[in-house]
């Protein structure tokens, strides 16, 4: 897989990537998952048998794909068609068990199972798929699936994967601390609190402290687009996590969430290694384009001013302080995340003129995630500062511009690097 290489994505096909990208690993139409709850079945003897089917199904098991996580997916779903249904409401509820082996063989992490669980009449009308995900580490891998009822009828099929390290790979020491496999859960909040933590180290020779401004809401022109809220926010949910691992080591990382359109802080200067990440993800899920309060939308044309107060205020408050080594005073990075934005029509636009002083540097990192995705006003807010564009619009491009901007701070922040 080509690290650099640019997708563009037809509105069908984005969402289907997009909530991979996001792992929101959703179970179909018709159909919802839970932890299996009963006695463990033998799993173990099924897991070795050889490939049948005694319960009709259909398996999927998908290539490895690069999410906004920077880690590579790989997702299996099972497909159980109507008249197969039928036939287990009569033998009992259908469980879904998937483990993972390595190249020799060995077993790596415990099998995920969960319960297929219909509501009344969906066997009558839909084939019923359900899925579940894992992000794999470069390597050889068998991924083996039993689909069993409560009375002991099973399918049992196996699939070898190969995960391919990344071309040209700007980052290749970004998973040296994670599990060969992990499985996902299918709750973001969640997932927040178990995910593995990435490599990101930092060599800053003199104090650094980088303030990360996040906008999850989408262009004007989306408003009220529930789907698109989710998608935008999902993405940017996975870019939060990666840069809240940064790791400077003469400094630290704080978060602050926006939702621009509905002008709303949704969390501000959240140290990012003390913070409860299932916190900040739930602050997120308020969200909601199709609620929206009597004097946000009297007030729509000013977003911009409510942005440029919040970067204002951000940029003439006493910086919050995580930095014990004495010595010259810290370089202060400000790096905007968020999609492609446009304000609503009529919005006058006033540039930030605070000074910010010698001792600062501005990031805009942007994601066209969308083809409208085209403006950027939020960058005219920040216009005077000169900001440094890095460019997200695939998971490949994060990783680039990740590795761009921690080389940058560390030049900036090098001990020969002259002050102000």
């Amino acid at each position: 897989m080509d690290c650099s290489r640019k997708f563009h994505f037809s509105w069908r096909t984005y969402v289907a990537g997009a909530l991979l990208f996001a792992c929101v690993l959703l179970p179909a139409r018709g159909a919802t998952a839970r932890p299996q709850e009963s006695g463990p079945p033998p799993l173990d003897e099924w897991l070795v048998e050889r490939d049948h089917a005694e319960i009709k199904w259909r398996v999927e098991v998908s290539r490895p794909l690069l999410t906004f996580a920077e880690r590579q997916l790989v997702s299996v779903a099972v497909r159980i068609p109507r008249e197969e249904l039928r036939e287990s409401r009569e033998r009992g509820d259908l469980h879904l068990a998937v483990r993972v082996a390595d190249a020799a063989g060995h077993w790596l992490v415990p099998a995920e199972t969960t319960d297929v669980v219909l509501p009344p009449g969906a066997d009558r009308k839909l084939d019923v798929r359900i899925s579940t995900a894992a992000h794999c580490r470069p390597g050889r891998y068998t991924f083996a699936i039993v689909l069993f009822g409560e009375r002991g009828q099973r399918s049992v099929a196996h699939r070898a994967i190969e995960v391919r390290p990344l071309h040209n790979d700007p980052l290749p020491r970004l998973e040296d601390n994670l599990p060969p496999v992990q499985f996902l859960s299918t709750d973001p909040a969640q997932r927040a609190e178990k995910a593995a933590r990435l490599s990101l180290p930092l060599l800053s020779g003199r104090p650094l402290l980088v303030d990360v401004i996040i906008n999850f809401s989408p262009s004007s022109q989306y408003e009220g687009r529930r789907g698109v809220y989710r998608l935008n926010s999902a993405v940017f949910l996975q870019v939060m996590r990666v840069l809240a691992q940064l790791r400077p080591s003469n400094g630290c990382v704080y978060l602050t969430g926006l939702d621009v359109n509905g002008m709303r802080v949704l969390f501000e200067r959240e140290n990012a290694q003390q913070t409860q990440p299932a916190r900040l993800v739930n602050a997120v899920r308020t969200m909601d384009p199709t609620l929206v309060d009597v004097n946000t939308l009297e007030h729509r044309k000013q977003a911009a001013d409510f942005f440029r107060d919040v970067v204002e205020r951000m940029f003439v408050q006493r910086s919050p302080w995580c930095i014990t080594v004495a010595g010259r005073p810290p370089l202060h990075a400000y790096v905007v995340v968020g999609s492609g934005m446009v304000f609503e029509a009529g919005t006058r636009i006033h540039p930030s003129s605070v000074n910010i002083g010698c001792d600062a540097r501005v990031y805009r990192m942007r994601g066209t995630l969308l083809l409208g995705d085209v403006w950027d006003d939020l960058k005219k807010v920040i216009s005077n500062y000169k900001p440094r564009t890095l460019v997200i619009s695939t998971p490949g491009e994060f990783r680039k511009s990740l590795a761009d901007l921690i080389d940058d701070l560390q030049r900036a922040t090098a001990a020969s690097a002259p002050g102000c």
